[in-house]
């Protein structure tokens, strides 16, 4: 019998705890001392394994199915955020000060899901590329904008804050700190001082709009075959290390491919694979984890001495040399994205397994459904709460940083409410696959 909801299998768990306890309890004589004692490890363990069958259900329900929403990838979002946000709060921290590259997960996933979309569309021939832009730009930039307008009007308002009027309009069409482009070896932090106070998040917004308007134009060049998509994978991954070799600033789209174009990869990965069944899946499947074991140990290889370099300066509270800071980016950027390459592609690869469900938990995946309005509205409130108290978060007590955790949540959990459920029901009417196939470029 199918359980369709999360009491039902709550209920299931209860049965089966209480089965479990009692028959063990008669069995050993001991069921009338138990008493409370029974009532507590019942309580704890559907506690713990209630999680694990939510997630069962949802995943056995089918939504792993090539072009439905995947839970996992949901989890993700859900740690992705939440450590970037940690990351921010306290940059020096030396269990966090990594947690930045996991912008670079986000990167790896949009690399994937917009590059299926893309993939199926362009193959078939029945993308709607207007559709396409028109759903994402639903997505993104309602609370884009209203955050910029909010940061924005409190700069304005704020004598001590000082913004420029070309990062403004840089903002506004999603070209944040392209003039990096143009003066090689500036200083990342020199263009932050300019920038718009408390947004420089954002450019990590303006490298997937970017890449949602080249990528198109890309697979229509390249064609959407294994081969094609390698070609675009391997540029990628060259240029953008090529232009973080040559001094460009790591926060431009040309030198933060890596995760992208890793991401892109995936997709013919994940199609040839998906595409057989029985002995040769197996193998097929063998091979892919084959791939993914690599790519992980290359990127811890690389990551393990970066670490080994910067831990033990960060907890002996020692500022770290610029130049250290600089060889971790550098080499750090592409050693991550191998890291989140792997552990992406290993839910699609199984993405019914344990490690899918372990991300599927509902704690994850709600996290991961307001990822987006946590990662815009965080920094703007740590701004806030900065500049009125005159210290930075990580120099602030423990209330205040429970109270900022507690108002960035709710933040983004009314952000989804209110906003991007409400502008992501308008997706309906932009389908981004027409019926009717159009014949290929």
């Amino acid at each position: 019998m199918e359980v369709k909801t999360r009491r039902d299998f709550s209920s299931c768990a209860l049965l089966v705890v209480d089965h479990a306890l009692t028959t063990n309890a008669k069995n050993y004589g001991i069921i009338k001392s138990l008493g409370g004692a029974q009532g507590r490890v019942r309580s704890v363990c559907v506690f713990v394994i209630w999680p694990y069958f939510w997630s069962a259900s949802v995943l056995n329900k089918g939504s792993t199915s090539p072009g439905r929403r995947m839970l996992p990838f949901d989890g993700m979002r859900g740690i992705a955020a939440v450590g970037v946000t940690a990351f921010h709060v306290n940059p020096t921290s030396p269990f966090m000060f990594w947690a930045w590259t996991f912008v670079d997960m986000f990167f790896v996933l949009s690399g994937f899901l917009i590059g299926t979309i893309l993939y199926r569309g362009i193959s078939e021939g029945t993308l709607s590329l207007k559709n396409f832009w028109i759903r994402r730009i639903l997505r993104i930039w309602p609370v884009y904008y209203l955050m910029l307008a909010v940061v924005t009007l409190w700069t304005l308002l704020s004598p001590e804050l000082h913004m420029s009027f070309k990062s403004f309009m840089q903002s506004l069409v999603f070209l944040q700190f392209t003039g990096g482009y143009i003066h090689p070896g500036v200083s990342w932090n020199n263009m932050m001082w300019h920038y718009i106070p408390w947004f420089s998040h954002s450019w990590s917004i303006a490298v997937e709009e970017q890449f949602y308007l080249l990528l198109p134009i890309l697979l229509w060049m390249f064609g959407t075959r294994a081969r094609g998509i390698f070609l675009i994978v391997i540029a990628a991954l060259a240029l953008s290390q090529f232009l973080l070799y040559a001094d460009f600033v790591p926060n431009l789209l040309g030198t933060r491919m890596q995760g992208l174009a890793l991401g892109l990869l995936l997709v013919p990965l994940s199609q040839w694979l998906h595409q057989a069944d029985g002995n040769i899946q197996a193998k097929r499947r063998s091979l892919v984890l084959l791939i993914l074991a690599v790519s992980f140990a290359i990127g811890l290889c690389t990551m393990v001495p970066l670490f080994m370099q910067i831990f033990p300066v960060l907890w002996n509270g020692v500022v770290v040399e610029s130049d250290i800071i600089k060889n971790f980016v550098l080499k750090g950027t592409l050693g991550m994205a191998l890291i989140y390459f792997a552990i992406v592609g290993f839910v699609v690869a199984f993405p019914k397994g344990m490690f899918a469900r372990m991300l599927s938990t509902p704690v994850l995946v709600y996290l991961g459904g307001i990822s987006y309005g946590l990662y815009m509205i965080h920094v703007p409130v740590e701004g806030m709460i900065a500049t009125s108290r005159g210290r930075h978060l990580s120099e602030d007590s423990l209330s205040i940083n429970v109270i900022y955790w507690i108002v960035i949540l709710s933040l983004a959990a009314l952000s989804k409410i209110l906003i991007e459920d409400r502008f992501n029901a308008y997706k309906d009417r932009y389908p981004v696959f027409s019926n009717t196939p159009k014949p290929r470029l």
